[in-house]
């Protein structure tokens, strides 16, 4: 199902990414109710975890993911944030729990984001698995304002990016996530795509 989603993202369809988090969640996310699907395989503690996660800065608080300029002389200039996919190295391989609730973004306001951040509020607010009404300031400010701090300029004037950064990480974490199970046993897929391309190609642009 995750490579289904990443593929139906890769070509264009931005709102797979909630469908995307709703299958992290459930095959990642543990609760006092109720067992992943990783936990229930006994592979949570098995598997280690890639993190392509830059480093956050100040400049650059976005660690997941690249920013895309489309240039296009009659229109303009048109800023986008997009998965890195394999164009970011592989940076360390992490027990799951590291992995988790490794900060992978921040915003202007000081607030970090773990991956489970980004996977659970994508998949309780935004659709996946029902609409919540409360959304939570520090997430709706991210998602919903561009919070990050980056500023896109064309012609003096600032300019709006064309997605947010939330559902763009998203992809990556499941990049990530397929990347890893890969890793530890390719017989639990029936294909290799990972990015736009196969595995290990550097053609996502």
């Amino acid at each position: 199902m995750l490579q289904k989603s990443a593929k139906a993202y890769d070509d264009g369809d931005e709102l797979e990414a909630i469908h995307m988090a709703t299958h992290l969640r459930t095959l990642l996310n543990d609760t006092s109710r109720t067992y992943s699907i990783l936990k229930l395989c006994d592979l949570k503690s098995k598997v280690n975890f890639i993190s392509t996660v830059r480093p956050i800065t100040d400049l650059y608080p976005i660690g997941l993911c690249l920013i895309r300029i489309e240039i296009n002389l009659e229109f303009g200039d048109k800023a986008k944030y997009v998965a890195a996919l394999n164009h970011f190295d592989v940076s360390s391989r992490l027990a799951f729990d590291d992995w988790w609730q490794q900060i992978v973004v921040k915003d202007e306001y000081n607030n970090s984001f773990t991956r489970r951040d980004l996977v659970i509020n994508v998949a309780d607010k935004d659709g996946g698995a029902h609409v919540d009404l409360s959304i939570g300031k520090k997430y709706k400010t991210l998602k919903y304002e561009d919070a990050v701090g980056i500023t896109f300029y064309y012609n003096g004037k600032e300019q709006g990016f064309e997605n947010d950064i939330v559902f763009s990480s998203i992809r990556q974490i499941v990049y990530e996530v397929l990347f890893s199970l890969y890793e530890y046993s390719s017989d639990l897929f029936e294909g290799d795509y990972f990015g736009r391309g196969r595995l290990f190609e550097k053609d996502y642009f």
